[in-house]
């Protein structure tokens, strides 16, 4: 799926409601920790590699551990510093000392992505 930074992954628009989705696939509602604390609520694809979540109805943000375009190229299975180069900036505050450790989350607040990270490969994305 194709990301336009602070507007869509693919078919899902931020700032939609979500039944607009529904065209594009089946998706269930997922129960999730922070729903109580921050009124969000995950709608999960079938292949749950597609999740979005929802707010009075609202997409906020979109996830994909599949398929995340930006110029061609898939985000996922790409190395952190691929994605610096792509988007041609540094990511938000990173410490070295975070990449210790798995999972690191990274964001590039400037583009509303934010990736997970395994093993030094994004592992998936996040539009917002």
């Amino acid at each position: 799926m194709d990301w336009i930074p602070h507007v869509s992954l693919g078919p899902f628009l931020i700032g939609a409601h979500i039944a607009s989705a529904d065209r594009f696939g089946r998706f269930h509602e997922s129960e999730s920790e922070h729903d109580v604390l921050t009124g969000l609520v995950s709608h999960v694809s079938q292949d749950e590699c597609t999740r979005l979540e929802v707010r009075e109805g609202i997409i906020e943000s979109v996830s994909s551990e599949l398929d995340f375009r930006y110029a061609g190229d898939n985000l996922i299975g790409r190395t952190f510093q691929d994605v610096e180069a792509m988007l041609g900036e540094k990511a938000d505050e990173v410490d070295p000392e975070d990449f210790s450790e798995d999972p690191v989350i990274v964001d590039f607040s400037r583009h509303g992505l934010q990736l997970v990270i395994n093993r030094g490969i994004i592992t998936s994305a996040t539009c917002y």
